[in-house]
């Protein structure tokens, strides 16, 4: 699942928690916005901030996390011989990661699977 289609997803359930709690605001005093201690909307703007700040928040430090993580476990799989002098661990990482770039445009090209 890409970064995008779970922003989107994201995104989704904080609108719809928006509207949930706007009406359950609304529910709770039988209609009468005039009970309630602040507007409907800003019951639905609260849950939409509870739903949208720490999930986005999840999914940064997620991101950052599965980075680190994915290199240090492909580093650790390089064989020692290939870690010379020269050849520098993060120049060795950009290779991998071409490489895997180059496979995914192979596979979405319908060339290999």
């Amino acid at each position: 699942m890409t970064i995008l289609t779970v922003l989107y997803t994201v995104t989704f359930i904080s609108v719809a928690s928006y509207f949930v709690i706007r009406s359950k605001a609304l529910a709770a005093v039988s209609g009468n916005q005039r009970e309630l201690h602040s507007l409907p909307q800003y019951y639905g703007f609260n849950g939409l901030l509870l739903s949208l700040i720490p999930s986005v928040l999840i999914l940064l430090l997620w991101t950052f996390i599965q980075s680190i993580s994915v290199e240090a476990t492909i580093s650790n799989m390089l064989p020692e011989n290939l870690i010379t002098e020269d050849a520098n661990l993060s120049l060795l990482m950009s290779e991998v990661k071409r490489l895997s770039d180059g496979l995914s445009v192979v596979v979405a090209s319908g060339i290999m699977s």
